[in-house]
C-alpha cells in the first residue's frame, strides 16, 4: 500500500501549512500512473483507485490556502478520508437503502446579493463553477477528454452518469443528481406561491396586450442581512458534505449572481428523515481573536426506520401542497395537474434511480402493482396555477422553459388500506422533490393527511 499510494499518504501526513508540493506530487503521480497503464479516454486501474483521493486533497488544500474562515474541523490534507468513506447505511421502511440528509446553510450577506426570479438556477450554476475550480486537475471546460472523468468529484456530483458495468440505464448519458438545492427566498408556503402565480399570470396577460415581455421579481439581500438556503444530500453525497460546503463557501467569497454578491457561511445544521425534532449542529463559525474558524461534525443520515410519520397511518385522503414549480412528466409532456398515478410514476422513477446509483442498492418494490393501484386513487379537489419561468442553458445556448405547477391537489382513496402503500413514497418525495429540475429546488411539496 505504501509503495502504490505513497504520494497520497505523504500529502495526507503533511502539516497544513506545507501541503502544496506534496499535493502536486500526488496529482502528478496519479496522472503518470494512468498514462503508464496506456489508457486512453478512461482512467487506468491505479488512477481509478487514487483519483478521488487526489481531487479531495486538491479541494482541501485550495480551501485552506484561500479561506481563513474555514471550519477548523474540516478536512485539510487528510480530506481523502472524508471523500472515500466506508459507505452509507440503509434507510428504513419500504424504501431501503434510500437515505439522505437536509442541511440548512445560514449565511450573512456582505455588500448585498441580488438574485433573479429563478434563484435555484443561479445558485446551482455558481455552486457547480465553484466546485469545479476547487477540484479540477484538467483544463477547465475540457471534461470529456479528462482521464479522471469517471472518478472526479465534480462529474460525480454535477454530471452523474451510469457506470459501464451498470445493469440499469446504461443507454443514457446522465442519471438524477445526488443533491437538491433549496434556494434562498422561497415563499413560506404553497398559498403564497399560488397567489404569486396568479398575479404573475395577470402580469403576463397585461404585458402581452402591450407587446412586451413580463419580468419576474428579483430577490435582494442587503449588507448584513441573513440569507439561508438548503442542500439535500443523497446517499454517498453525504460523505462529500465537507467538500461540497467548502465549494459553497468559496462561492460566497467569489460572488453569487450577476452582481457577484458575497456572503459568509455562519452556521450549518443537519436534519435527517424520521427524526423530526432532532436538528444537529454541523458547523458553526467561531472567532478566536481575529481568526475565524469553527467546529465540524458529520451530518446525520436517515431514516433509520420509516419515512412517513406515524400520524399518517390510517389516512384516506392526502393534500399535496406544491410549494415550488413542479414539472411532472407523463407521455412526454409536462402535465399541469397530475393525476395520482402520474405523481406516483414520477416518484418511483426518481427514488429508484437515486437509490440504485447513489445509495448502493435497488428498491424492492412491486412497481407494476403500485402503478396499477394508483389508478384507483382519484383527484377530489384542486387549487392550482402555472408559474412561468425559464433559464439560460450554456450547454444548449438557448433559454429553456422551466415553468411548473404550484398549488394544492387533494387525492382520495377508497379506503385507508388502498392509500397505505403510497405513504412512504409521498413522504420521501417531501425530502427529495419530484419531477424535472429538482436539483434547482423545483418539485418541492408538503403533505397533509385526512382520515
Amino acid at each position: 500500500m505504501t509503495q502504490r499510494f505513497g504520494p497520497l499518504l505523504a500529502a495526507a501526513r503533511t502539516p497544513p501549512g506545507a501541503c502544496g508540493p506534496e499535493l502536486d506530487a500526488a496529482r502528478d503521480w496519479a496522472f503518470n500512473r494512468d498514462s503508464a497503464c496506456g489508457s486512453s479516454g478512461a482512467c487506468g486501474s491505479h488512477a481509478v483507485a487514487a483519483g478521488e483521493a487526489a481531487l479531495a486533497l486538491g479541494a482541501a488544500a485550495r480551501w485552506q490556502a484561500a479561506a481563513p474562515s474555514q471550519p477548523s474541523g474540516a478536512p485539510r490534507c487528510n480530506a481523502a478520508a472524508g471523500a472515500m468513506g466506508s459507505g452509507v447505511r440503509a434507510g428504513g421502511g419500504g424504501l431501503a437503502p434510500l437515505v439522505c440528509v437536509r442541511l440548512q446553510v445560514d449565511c450573512r450577506v456582505v455588500g448585498g446579493v441580488e438574485l433573479g426570479a429563478f434563484a435555484g438556477s443561479t445558485l446551482r450554476g455558481g455552486f457547480g463553477h465553484a466546485l469545479k475550480r476547487m477540484v479540477c486537475t484538467w483544463p477547465v471546460g475540457d471534461c470529456p477528454r479528462c482521464c479522471q472523468r469517471r472518478d472526479c468529484l465534480y462529474t460525480q456530483v454535477f454530471e452523474s452518469a451510469p457506470a459501464p458495468e451498470s445493469e440499469r440505464l446504461r443507454g443514457i448519458d446522465q442519471v438524477p443528481r445526488a443533491y437538491v438545492l433549496e434556494p434562498p427566498g422561497l415563499a413560506s408556503g404553497w398559498r403564497e406561491m399560488l397567489q404569486a402565480a396568479r398575479a404573475q399570470a395577470l402580469q403576463v396577460q397585461g404585458a402581452r396586450a402591450h407587446g412586451v415581455g413580463a419580468r419576474g421579481e428579483r430577490l435582494y439581500f442587503k449588507h448584513g442581512e441573513a440569507m439561508s438556503f438548503g442542500l439535500v444530500l443523497v446517499g454517498r453525497a453525504a460523505e462529500w458534505s465537507r467538500l461540497l460546503l467548502m465549494s459553497l463557501a468559496e462561492l460566497g467569497r467569489s460572488g453569487l449572481g450577476w452582481r457577484r454578491g458575497r456572503y459568509v457561511i455562519e452556521r450549518v445544521t443537519g436534519h435527517a428523515p424520521g427524526e423530526p425534532h432532532q436538528v444537529q449542529a454541523v458547523f458553526a463559525r467561531q472567532w478566536a481573536g481575529d481568526v475565524a474558524g469553527g467546529m465540524w461534525q458529520d451530518p446525520p443520515l436517515g431514516p433509520a426506520a420509516a419515512w412517513a410519520p406515524a400520524e399518517w397511518r390510517g389516512a384516506r385522503r392526502v393534500h399535496v401542497r406544491f410549494c415550488t414549480p413542479t414539472r411532472v412528466c407523463s407521455g412526454g409532456r409536462v402535465v399541469r395537474a397530475p393525476e395520482f398515478v402520474e405523481l406516483v410514476r414520477a416518484l418511483l422513477r426518481r427514488l429508484s434511480s437515486l437509490a440504485y446509483f447513489h445509495c448502493g442498492g435497488a428498491l424492492e418494490l412491486d412497481f407494476a402493482g403500485l402503478v396499477a393501484g394508483a389508478r384507483g386513487v382519484r383527484t377530489r379537489s384542486q387549487e392550482v396555477a402555472w408559474w412561468q419561468q425559464s433559464r439560460f442553458s450554456r450547454r444548449q445556448e438557448q433559454r429553456v422553459d422551466m415553468s411548473g405547477l404550484v398549488g394544492s391537489i387533494c387525492y382520495e382513496a377508497e379506503s385507508a388500506e388502498a392509500l397505505a402503500p403510497y405513504l412512504e413514497l409521498l413522504a420521501a418525495g417531501t425530502w427529495l422533490h419530484v419531477g424535472k429540475g429538482a436539483v434547482m429546488g423545483l418539485g418541492r411539496y408538503q403533505v397533509d393527511v385526512e382520515r
